[in-house]
Formats: structure tokens, C-alpha cells, sequence
């Protein structure tokens, strides 16, 4: 069913869960939706995966270990984690190969619409989005404290390494995306505009970029 395996659907019930104390009701749906709609490569069984959405999983799963400490279920999961990481980081490299003074270098290109892909020619939309870019930030930060904590904790040198790699690539990403606004705001309207789309300057009436 789409609806069962929506990214929003899960990051939002996860973090519901959470905040209410029903840790036990957040391990079964975490466990659940890693083992049967997240991919070995990371990728989602859903029509059309949100790439913010892919930062906010690892956010609130690294949440659920803030609250919980639970290293069995993250260590169940921790390959398919790291692929969800490793998507993140093709799409960084693919963000890269424009020119390093273009306004979009470095600010990853992706859906972030579920039904961008019902959409007559729907790449259109794999657009240089702010707030995809913010959220794969976060998400890299937390589950990067998760990463170090255990590799410590369970005296395991790869995993702790994986987590200070990920921190370090969280401030990379806040870098450029930081560069990538200043450069994008439009001056001339007031208040200034900032737009969802790094380097978008939409005029009304008109179709914006994404």
C-alpha cells in the first residue's frame, strides 16, 4: 500500500510516538518499515521518494536513540542507515559538478513532493531545493552523534569513524547551503525573498522551478 510506506507517514508517526513515550510502538514501526519498505540500497518502496524525507528518517531514528539507547535495533538496521548516507552523498557529488561559482554547487537535487512523479515529465522537479538540503544536514548531524556514541560504546572504529564523517559532510552541506541563500536572496523586493529553490527568482504569474 503507498500510504503504509510514505516517508512523511513514518517520520511523523515516529516522532509522535516518541514524544509520547511509546518507545515500544516507535521500535515495532521502525523495525517494520526498515525491514520491509527501505531498500539495501537505501531507496524507498514508495512511488515517489521525498529526498528531504530521507534526511528526516535519519533524524528521527536517531531521536529514537536519544530517547531509548537501543543499539540493537539500529545495529540490525545500521547497513541500510548507511545507505540512506551513501545516496546522500552520490547526490552531493552529482550537486558538484557545476561550476563552484554557480548558485546551486553543492545543494542536492531531488523531489521534494511525493507526487512530483504523477506529474507530466516529472524530472522537471529534481530541483536544488533549500529545504532538502537542510534536512539532509540534520539528518547527517544526528545520526552522526548516534554513529559516535556507539562506536565508542561498542568499541567499533569503523562505525565511529562513519559518524565523524558524517558530522563533518552535515557542516560542508550547512556551508554551501548558507553560500548558496546569501546569493539567492532578491534585494529588490520587500521584505527581501528568499526562494524555496537556490538561485530561483520567480516572478507572479509565472511558473516557479519547482
Amino acid at each position: 500500500n503507498n500510504v503504509d510506506t510514505f516517508q512523511d507517514t513514518f517520520n511523523t508517526s515516529v516522532a509522535a510516538f516518541l514524544e509520547w513515550g511509546l518507545f515500544d510502538v516507535a521500535r515495532r514501526y521502525i523495525d517494520d518499515y526498515f525491514t520491509n519498505s527501505v531498500r539495501d540500497d537505501g531507496s524507498i518502496d514508495t512511488r515517489g521518494p521525498e529526498i528531504g524525507q530521507y534526511g528526516k528518517m535519519l533524524a528521527v531514528v536517531a531521536k529514537y536513540y536519544a530517547y531509548t539507547h537501543d543499539e540493537k535495533l539500529l545495529r540490525k538496521h545500521q547497513e541500510k542507515l548507511q545507505a540512506i548516507v551513501s545516496l546522500f552523498l552520490t547526490l552531493r557529488k552529482q550537486s558538484k559538478e557545476v561550476p563552484s561559482s554557480d548558485i546551486t554547487y553543492g545543494i542536492i537535487r531531488g523531489w521534494s513532493e511525493h507526487d512530483s512523479s504523477l506529474k507530466i515529465d516529472p524530472y522537471r522537479f529534481m530541483q536544488p531545493h533549500f529545504s532538502n538540503n537542510s534536512e539532509a544536514a540534520r539528518g547527517f548531524h544526528d545520526l552522526g552523534e548516534v554513529w559516535v556514541e556507539m562506536g565508542r560504546k561498542l568499541r567499533d572504529a569503523r562505525l565511529e569513524k562513519e559518524g565523524h564523517d558524517a558530522l563533518l559532510e552535515s557542516a560542508e552541506m550547512k556551508k554551501d547551503m548558507e553560500s548558496a541563500i546569501d546569493r539567492s536572496i532578491d534585494h529588490t523586493q520587500q521584505p527581501p525573498y528568499v526562494p524555496a529553490v537556490a538561485g530561483d527568482t520567480p516572478t507572479y504569474g509565472k511558473e516557479r522551478a519547482y
